[in-house]
C-alpha cells in the first residue's frame, strides 16, 4: 500500500511539473510572438501557409523556404490552429495554436527527461528533470551583453522552435543508442523491434530539424571507429547494423542538403573558418562554452576516475566536441552566414551532457550512505553550481516578461 501511495504521489508531482512547464512555455511563446521578431514569428508565417511554401519546390524551387525542409513543427501548429478554428470559431488566434504545440512539446521533453532518470534509478527524478528543462549558462553581470545572454547557446533554448520540437528526439535517440552499443558489446543482441525503433526516432529527428543527426553522427561513428580498432573489428556486423538505423535519416537530410545548399537562393553553399560566427555571438566563444557547461566539466573533473569509462560520459563528451567544432570551424556562405545554424547542433549536445552528468550526479549522491570529506566538499560545490545554473535559468524567464525589447 506504501509503494501503491508514493507512486501515485510521484504521478502528482509529475502532473503539476509538467502544467507548469506547459504554461511558462506557453507564456514565453506568447510574449515572443507579441514581440514580432524573434524565430516564433517567422516560422508561424510558414505554419500557416505550409502548402502554399510547399507548393513552391514544384513551381518555383529558389524561393521555397528551406526551413520547410524540417516541417514538424509547422505541421502541427498549422492541424492544431485548423482544429481550434473548427471548435472556437475564426476569432481563435494562430499564437495560441503556436504556444500550444510549443508548451505539449517542452513537456515532452520534461516527461522524456524524467523517463531517462528514472530507468537509471535516479532519486528524485521528477525535480531533477524539471530543473533541467530550465538551466542556462551561468549568469555574470558586467561580463556577458545581452546578445550572450539571449542568444543561442544553451542546453535550453525559448526562441527557436525547431530546436525545441527536437530536442525530445535527441534525448531520446541518444539513450537508445547507448541500450544499442551496450547489447552490442556484452553480446546480448539488439532485436528487430529495439533496431526499428531507433530508425523511427532518428527519423523524426531529422523531420524536426536536421541538427541532432548532423551533431551526432560524427560523434557516433569517431566512437565506432575506436571500438572497431580495439576489438579488431570482431563486432563488425553489428555495429554496421546499428548504423543502418540511420539510413532513413540519411536520406531526408540528403534531400533536406540539396534543396537548402543547391536550389533555395539564399543556400550559397558552407564555409570553412576558424570562430569565424561563434566570435560574431560572443567575445569569448571558449568562455562561453565553460559558463553553459560549468557543471557537467566540473562534475566531471571531479570524478574523472570513477565515471572517466562511463560509457554515457564518453559518447556525450565526444558528441559535445564534435558538433562545438562544427560550429567552431563551418558557416554558412551568403545572406544565412551569422543566422548560427551550425550552432544548434551545438545546443543539443549541451542538453545531452546535462542530462548525463545530472543523472550520474544525484544517482551516485543518492546511492552511497556515507562520504568522506573530500567527496562532500565537491558534492556541495557541485550542488550549488547546478543549482547557479537553474537560478540563471529562472532570471532568464523573468527577463522574458521585464524587457521591453528582445535583443534578437
Amino acid at each position: 500500500m506504501l509503494h501503491i501511495q508514493t507512486g501515485k504521489q510521484k504521478n502528482t508531482v509529475k502532473l503539476i511539473l509538467s502544467a507548469i512547464v506547459f504554461f511558462i512555455t506557453f507564456a514565453i511563446t506568447m510574449r515572443e510572438l507579441s514581440f514580432r521578431s524573434t524565430d516564433f514569428q517567422a516560422h508561424l508565417d510558414f505554419a500557416l501557409n505550409i502548402r502554399k511554401e510547399c507548393l513552391k519546390i514544384t513551381t518555383s524551387v529558389s524561393d521555397f523556404s528551406f526551413q520547410l525542409t524540417y516541417p514538424l513543427w509547422h505541421i502541427l501548429v498549422n492541424v492544431c490552429y485548423k482544429i481550434s478554428r473548427f471548435i472556437f470559431g475564426t476569432g481563435m488566434s494562430p499564437s495560441y495554436s503556436a504556444a500550444f504545440v510549443t508548451g505539449l512539446v517542452n513537456v515532452c521533453t520534461y516527461l522524456i527527461i524524467t523517463k531517462i532518470l528514472s530507468l537509471y534509478a535516479c532519486a528524485r527524478a521528477e525535480w531533477i528533470a524539471f530543473g533541467l528543462c530550465f538551466v542556462e549558462p551561468v549568469y555574470i553581470p558586467g561580463l556577458m551583453d545581452d546578445f550572450s545572454f539571449f542568444a543561442q547557446g544553451s542546453p535550453v533554448i525559448w526562441h527557436n522552435p525547431t530546436n525545441m520540437i527536437v530536442k525530445p528526439f535527441a534525448l531520446a535517440g541518444f539513450f537508445l543508442i547507448i541500450q544499442h552499443l551496450r547489447k552490442i558489446q556484452d553480446g546480448s543482441g539488439v532485436s528487430r523491434k529495439e533496431s526499428f525503433g531507433l530508425s523511427a526516432v532518428i527519423f523524426l529527428s531529422v523531420l524536426a530539424k536536421p541538427s541532432f543527426f548532423q551533431g551526432f553522427v560524427p560523434a557516433l561513428g569517431v566512437y565506432i571507429l575506436a571500438q572497431l580498432c580495439r576489438t579488431k573489428f570482431r563486432l563488425f556486423r553489428e555495429y554496421c547494423l546499428l548504423c543502418s538505423c540511420f539510413i532513413p535519416g540519411f536520406l531526408i537530410i540528403l534531400g533536406q542538403f540539396v534543396i537548402s545548399f543547391l536550389y533555395v537562393k539564399s543556400g550559397q553553399g558552407i564555409g570553412i573558418g576558424w570562430l569565424e560566427v561563434a566570435k560574431a555571438y560572443y567575445p569569448y566563444p571558449l568562455l562561453q562554452l565553460f559558463l553553459v557547461l560549468a557543471f557537467p566539466i566540473c562534475y566531471i573533473l571531479f570524478f574523472v576516475r570513477t565515471i572517466g569509462k562511463t560509457l554515457e560520459i564518453r559518447l556525450s563528451v565526444l558528441y559535445v566536441l564534435c558538433a562545438w567544432l562544427e560550429f567552431a570551424l563551418l558557416y554558412e556562405k551568403g545572406e544565412r552566414k551569422f543566422q548560427g545554424n551550425f550552432e544548434w547542433a551545438v545546443c543539443l549536445a549541451y542538453a545531452v551532457i546535462w542530462t548525463v552528468a545530472s543523472m550520474l550526479f544525484f544517482k551516485d549522491r543518492s546511492s552511497k550512505s556515507s562520504e568522506n570529506k573530500g567527496e562532500k566538499a565537491k558534492n556541495i560545490v557541485l550542488s550549488l553550481i547546478w543549482l547557479l545554473h537553474f537560478l540563471s535559468g529562472l532570471f532568464f524567464v523573468w527577463k522574458m516578461f521585464t524587457v521591453e525589447k528582445l535583443f534578437f
